[in-house]
């Protein structure tokens, strides 16, 4: 049983995990819900942007009926959800319900996806995992869907499938279906670039789960590059033959690599190796004909950590700002003058990075949402004055990015992302954040990255028009738009304005590099840097003599100073296509498409009823959300905009070999979160009669209805959450039995059970082992209505400060509890007592932790694709704890009842807990540890045990 509940009851939370950890009422309560249906897809979105719905259909349609050759013919209708509300660019597909989510605004920094328009690479990304997901619902993938329903279908398919076989195949189709998606992106492969041309090449483990200590590339990267080798030497087909059989588990046993190794006679291990070398020695290659620029490393300080400066600008004074952030530090600023670094502030949660400075000022924008609604979030333009050191939010609930001062200082540039899914470039009051005026944006084209000019007459920007970007320039003084250079499917990045140039990233030669463009329009280009791996965020000084930027390397960004050669040729753009430079095997079906899609014309309907889109999703076998000692089954039921889900369990109890009925109904669109509850239970807990202490058992059955206040914020680089919830619950006992002597009595009471959470937690790096400052506190109150059948009182703390090093932490936990035994009926215990000691009854109880917790290695190595030693902690403990309870006293012979005098406990304890930051099956990111604890008192329900040892789970996503 032990055993059982360590690792079976885990893994059965693993699969249904995501399902149960939702939150409800992401959207706000105003919007008007459209759709657009077909055959094979619903989009949902919101009024005013059925343009944009349509495409998305256009774009579906047009892959399901002709490009699906290498992911094979199974498909299942899918909703997708169009967010026009964000300011994040994502979108994913997902089950337990199968749906996808489409987040509308785009990323401003285009080197990083390619330039294809954001939602038609969400389209063919995000549809390719809907096909993945169907093709693979097969043989014993499909026997747990019929068992368990999607959360049967999302476990078999994440331990059966890889995660970077599904991106790198996404990613793949991108970059086949249109002129320039990631796969042909030297963004997208400048860390296994840096790697591999350093000769670092890990293992297989360590490449697919990650690494505390090494910059390690995503699963993206790592995907794309393995399924691509497959395509190019084993045919277009072996990739839905591979997913087909690992789906139908063909082999039990490591399914996916059993899969690969019988259509290409190579195992995962063996392909990554071989699609890796071979790529390295096209790198390698490539890299030996490179006549590299002299530059001057900036960044000199040597460092073990993987740390970034991105982002650098010249002030007047001679002094270089950057944004820096590192393994183990959140991003700030800093300031380089002459060797010494400085930092000036930090800054806080953004969507995307990104700083303009100018005289003493530096400009830019951070993360904000609304309070209620997950989805609808906002982001705000800050500045910083140097001298003063002082933050100032000019802008609120708006969604600008990229701004820039203009030269004076008086004036901010910013695109402003609207709800239609419409992009206008923005002269800002420096003062105020009033809007001046607004560019006109009449192809309602996507915008990007405005600058000034010097003389602050004109600015430049980058535009996306059919997948192609081009430099515009706006006079505005007679109101003209003029565009300066040429369309090009290739990426450019960000940019620097001079007098007469524009100094910019792009990838024109298969490397991120420099080049720049004359500001008059002649279109006469330059390569300013050549570098082996890439160079961005270029800045150039004021006489233009001298430019500085970040070369990526195998530990982060590293800022690099270049002079400027005035005397550099005239640079003519090699078509890489022609070349196969990227090694992409198109066919007459495969290829790029998003000319030549045709556009369909769509009923447009309302979207709206109270139980719209509710789908019975999952059922079958499974395990609390807050317990690992419950076994079960359970029906789920949810709605796509997930604002109403409903839930029936039956669960029983390993610890009380007990049976109970569970029923739970939310609803929430609005500022409030609706209940409905109800429950039949089979339960034990200590009660006293008459001095007379036992054990009682019982059945319970309880119903009721509340509502729940859900609020969130963030601010800066804080994470904060408010949650008032209150429910009356009518409870209804019987069948007792009391030492199995005393005749049976029944309760019938209400109560108000209510909580409220307050949480203010410091995000973290990448390394820490836990906030270097937060706050948590939740108060639960519980009181039946004539007062003394039932009260209980808990509280719960926990407080987060930096420990001696920066991956180190120091937390309190202070918790306290009261709930007297003579009162007629107990709710459970849930209290988290000292460590090492046993449960023991009490009317009170507070406890104190300190814990002091620190990173001791990382081992970063696999066995046998069944774990991987990712991290291991150390956490020191010492728990102070009283209990206000009672001993024991016998009684005669003839009466063997026990009688009770009250009293207080100690119990007190230190020790330490070695913790191993595990992922298990290359999916599942489990921690286990290991506790031993001295006890300092002794535990009366133990008395000659002196210390203990214990092994405990936590299951993180």
């Amino acid at each position: 049983m032990r055993l059982f509940k360590l690792f079976i009851l885990p893994f059965l939370s693993v699969v249904s995990f995501h399902s149960k950890a939702q939150t409800l009422g992401k959207h706000a309560s105003n919007i008007k819900w459209k759709s657009i249906e077909t055959e094979n897809v619903k989009i949902i979105f919101s009024e005013g942007t059925n343009l944009k719905a349509q495409r998305i259909a256009d774009v579906i349609e047009y892959i399901h009926n002709n490009k699906t050759v290498s992911v094979g013919n199974k498909s299942k209708k899918i909703d997708i959800i169009l967010q026009n509300q964000q300011t994040i660019s994502n979108g994913f597909v997902t089950l337990s319900p199968y749906r996808s989510e489409f987040f509308a605004i785009g990323p401003q920094d285009q080197s990083s996806l390619g330039t294809p328009d954001w939602l038609d690479l969400l389209s063919m990304h995000e549809y390719r995992h809907a096909l993945q997901y169907a093709n693979a619902n097969r043989g014993l993938t499909k026997f747990f869907y019929t068992i368990a329903g999607q959360d049967g279908w999302a476990g078999s398919l994440g331990l059966s499938i890889p995660s970077w076989y599904l991106e790198g195949d996404a990613v793949l189709i991108e970059t086949l279906l249109s002129e320039n998606g990631r796969g042909r992106n030297p963004y997208f492969f400048k860390e296994q670039r840096a790697l591999f041309l350093n000769n670092e090449i890990y293992s297989y483990h360590k490449a697919q789960n990650g690494s505390y200590k090494d910059l390690v590339p995503n699963i993206y990267p790592l995907g794309f590059m393995i399924n691509n080798h497959i395509r190019n030497n084993y045919g277009i087909e072996t990739g839905r033959k591979i997913l087909a059989d690992a789906g139908r588990y063909k082999s039990i046993i490591y399914p996916f690599s059993s899969a690969m190794k019988k259509y290409t006679g190579q195992t995962t291990t063996k392909m990554y190796e071989k699609s890796a070398l071979e790529q390295q020695s096209i790198w390698a290659k490539e890299n030996k004909t490179l006549k590299r620029t002299e530059s001057t490393l900036i960044t000199t300080e040597k460092t073990k950590t993987v740390t970034h400066y991105t982002f650098p600008q010249y002030l007047n004074d001679g002094s270089i700002i950057a944004i820096k952030r590192s393994y183990q530090e959140t991003p700030y600023i800093v300031s380089l003058k002459n060797g010494e670094e400085k930092k000036l502030t930090s800054i806080g949660i953004a969507a995307e990075e990104f700083i303009s400075a100018v005289n003493d000022q530096i400009t830019w924008t951070e993360h904000q949402k609304d309070l209620r609604h997950a989805n609808k979030n906002y982001s705000t333009i800050v500045i910083y004055n140097t001298k003063t050191k002082s933050k100032k939010h000019i802008t609120t609930k708006t969604r600008y990015f990229s701004p820039s001062f203009s030269y004076n200082g008086q004036k901010i540039i910013a695109v402003n992302y609207h709800e239609n899914i419409s992009y206008t470039i923005d002269v800002l009051n420096v003062k105020t954040g009033t809007i001046i005026e607004s560019l006109p944006n009449p192809n309602n084209d996507f915008l990007s990255n405005p600058k000034w000019t010097k003389n602050n007459g004109a600015i430049i920007y980058l535009v996306k028009r059919n997948s192609k970007l081009a430099f515009f320039k706006y006079n505005f003084i007679d109101k003209s738009t003029k565009q300066i250079s040429d369309w090009t499917c290739n990426t450019i990045g960000q940019f620097s304005v001079s007098d007469t140039n524009i100094y910019f990233t792009a990838s024109f030669n298969g490397i991120d590099n420099i080049y720049s463009i004359d500001l008059n329009g002649n279109k006469n280009l330059k390569q300013i840097s050549s570098v082996s791996v890439g160079a961005y965020f270029p800045s150039i000084s004021k006489n233009e003599e001298k430019i500085i930027y970040s070369e990526f390397t195998s530990k982060g960004y590293k800022l690099h100073e270049q002079l400027v050669d005035k005397n550099t040729p005239f640079y003519s753009i090699p078509k890489l296509e022609n070349l196969n430079y990227f090694n992409i095997k198109t066919t007459a079906i495969e290829h790029a498409i998003l000319d030549s899609i045709p556009a369909n014309n769509y009923i447009i309907s309302d979207y709206k009823g109270f139980l719209r889109g509710t789908k019975l999703h999952s059922w079958g076998i499974t395990t609390s959300t807050t317990s690992t000692s419950t076994l079960g089954v359970n029906v789920q039921i949810q709605n796509i905009l997930n604002d109403f889900n409903a839930t029936v369990s039956v669960l029983h109890n390993l610890n009380e070999n007990t049976n109970n009925l569970y029923a739970d109904i939310n609803y929430g669109k609005g500022l409030l979160n609706w209940n409905l509850k109800m429950a039949t239970l089979n339960r034990n807990s200590y009660a006293t009669i008459d001095q007379t202490l036992g054990v009682s058992t019982f059945s319970e059955v309880y119903y009721g209805a509340g509502f729940s206040i859900p609020l969130s914020q963030y601010k800066g680089n804080y994470s904060r959450s408010f949650n008032f919830e209150t429910n009356y619950i009518q409870h209804v006992t019987s069948n007792y039995e009391f030492f199995k002597k005393l005749p049976s009595y029944n309760l019938n009471f209400g109560a108000i059970e209510s909580s409220i959470t307050l949480s203010n937690i410091r995000r973290t790096a990448y390394q820490n082992v836990a906030p270097r400052f937060g706050q948590y506190l939740k108060l639960n109150y519980s009181k039946s209505i004539d007062g003394s059948t039932a009260v209980k009182i808990v509280i719960n703390s926990i407080f987060y400060f930096p420990g001696i090093f920066k991956n180190h932490s120091i937390n309190i936990v202070a918790n306290w509890q009261k709930e007297l035994l003579t009162n007629t009926y107990q709710y459970s215990d849930n209290f988290s007592y000292a460590r090492g000691y046993s449960t023991y009854i009490n009317d009170q109880v507070a406890k104190l932790s300190l814990n002091y917790e620190l990173p001791v290695l990382y081992p970063d190595f696999g066995i046998w694709g069944l774990t991987y030693f990712k991290r291991i902690r150390l956490n020191v403990f010492y728990d102070a704890s009283i209990l206000n309870t009672y001993f024991y006293i016998s009684g005669t012979e003839e009466n063997k009842t026990l009688k009770i005098t009250p009293t207080d406990m100690n119990q007190n304890s230190f020790g330490g807990e070695l913790i191993f930051d595990n992922i298990f099956f290359n999916v599942a990111p489990i921690s286990i540890g290991l506790r031993e604890s001295i006890l300092l008192n002794t535990d009366f329900n133990n008395p000659n045990k002196n210390y203990t040892f214990d092994l405990f789970l936590r299951i993180g996503f």
